[in-house]
Parts: structure tokens; sequence; C-alpha cells
């Protein structure tokens, strides 16, 4: 399996993460220009939200193998912090109907052996 093959199995095991804590997927690999991406944009509610749908998550996904000495959160940082923050801005201002949500940056984590097995960790408001 290459690596793009790797990545993308790894955004599958992420937002099936995400789908079974029951967020609803509104944007997946999101791009502005030639600005950057966003690997989820999700909806969903969070301890902070009243109804369903009132949080918006932003989430970059961070695949490693076991072996690695680095986390996948160290890989996201401040300069690609900034960018996602600045694209979560951008698509809120092309989609106004998510002004009003709550914003949450997150960081899933997955970590895969050997066999492919995907272990996935959500930092929630990592950043």
């Amino acid at each position: 399996m290459n690596k793009r093959e790797l990545g993308a199995a790894g955004e599958t095991a992420a937002l099936k993460y995400y789908i079974a804590k029951g967020y609803a997927l509104v944007s997946k690999n999101w791009r502005y220009r030639r600005f950057g991406e966003i690997d989820f944009i999700l909806s969903g509610c969070g301890a902070k939200c009243e109804n369903k749908h009132d949080l918006l998550v932003f989430c970059e996904v961070k695949l490693r193998n076991k072996k690695s000495f680095l986390t996948p959160a160290e890989a996201v940082n401040i300069t690609k912090q900034n960018r996602i923050r600045k694209l979560a801005e951008i698509f809120i201002s092309i989609n106004p109907q998510f002004e009003n949500y709550i914003v949450r940056f997150d960081i899933a984590e997955l970590y895969y052996d050997e066999s492919l097995n995907y272990r996935v960790r959500i930092l929630e408001e990592a950043f």
C-alpha cells in the first residue's frame, strides 16, 4: 500500500469514528484555491451546544506508523494551525449558514501497525 492509499484508509477510519459519535460530514478535503485544505469539516454536538448541529469541527487528520518518534499532532505546527484557522474563516464566510456555530479545531491522530490496523485518537480543541 502506498502513502496515498495509507492516508485515504486512515481518513476513512477517522471519519467512521466521528460518524459513530453522531457527527455529520459537511465536507471532506475542502480546498480554497491554492491556500490549503481542511481534511474534514463536521457538524455535531459537544458539551457546549444546545442543538444537535450547533458545533462545527475543523479536523486535521495525521497518520503515523507505530514506530514513529513523533506523534501525529506534533506534525501540526503553528504555521499549519494558522492556515487551518484562516481556511475555517473563509469557509464560514462562504457558507453563512454556519455563522453562529461554535467552532472547534481537532486533530485526528492515527497510528497503524504492520497489519494496517488503525488506532484513532481524537484530540478535541487541539488548537
